[in-house]
């Protein structure tokens, strides 16, 4: 099966049908620490399991991003984020409110014994998202079973990638990379980040 998918480059979706087959080949490519090109609940992301170190930098490569400045982590759930975060009830309530709004919510919580410490801020914080508004992307979460990275199509520094045509003139991607292509999303804006780690000391990172 892994030789078969290794020739495959680039998919088009139809977001409002999700195949299996699709389905299977984007969890493959992942767990071989492939770097996937996919369109989330706000803008084209790069992605890559969260656990996976060596994918991870490779995804900081792309962008030119500084090492300190972490990356975005989608959770399926809220049991999912308690495995990786301390979540106390009022920070709970916060980000359930915060996941009816508009705008997708990202926030800062400590990281839970030391998880994912590679992809935490200077004082353990990871920045999580519980993605909503992608059935897509709900349903990866769901099949994969564990935590991804999702950061915005772009060269750091620069606007977020919308057109995916020629993206292998911008980014250095691999022939077994994968890429794909869900036309033009709905949302077009990243997400709200606010730091919660202190409920006392709310911080709005990004607006």
């Amino acid at each position: 099966m892994n030789y078969f998918f290794m020739s495959l480059k680039r998919i088009k979706l139809n977001l409002e049908k999700i195949t299996d087959l699709e389905m299977g080949i984007v969890v493959d490519y992942l767990k071989r620490s492939k770097v996937v090109v996919l369109p989330t609940d706000t803008v084209y992301g790069l992605s890559a399991l969260a656990s996976d170190q060596k994918a991870v930098r490779k995804i900081y490569a792309l962008k030119r991003r500084e090492s300190k400045k972490p990356l975005v982590i989608l959770m399926k759930s809220f049991c999912m984020l308690r495995e990786y975060c301390n979540l106390s009830r009022k920070q709970y309530l916060y980000l359930k409110e915060g996941l009816k709004e508009a705008r997708p919510l990202t926030v800062i919580l400590k990281s839970k014994d030391g998880k994912l410490k590679h992809l935490a801020n200077e004082k353990g914080g990871l920045a999580v998202r519980i993605p909503r508004g992608s059935d897509f992307l709900i349903k990866l979460l769901k099949k994969i079973n564990q935590p991804i990275v999702s950061t915005s199509l772009n060269i750091s520094g620069q606007k977020e990638i919308k057109n995916l045509e020629n993206i292998e003139k911008i980014f250095d991607l691999k022939d077994d990379d994968l890429i794909l292509d869900g036309g033009e999303l709905k949302n077009e804006k990243t997400s709200r980040i606010e730091d919660i780690s202190d409920m006392k000391n709310i911080k709005v990172i990004r607006e």
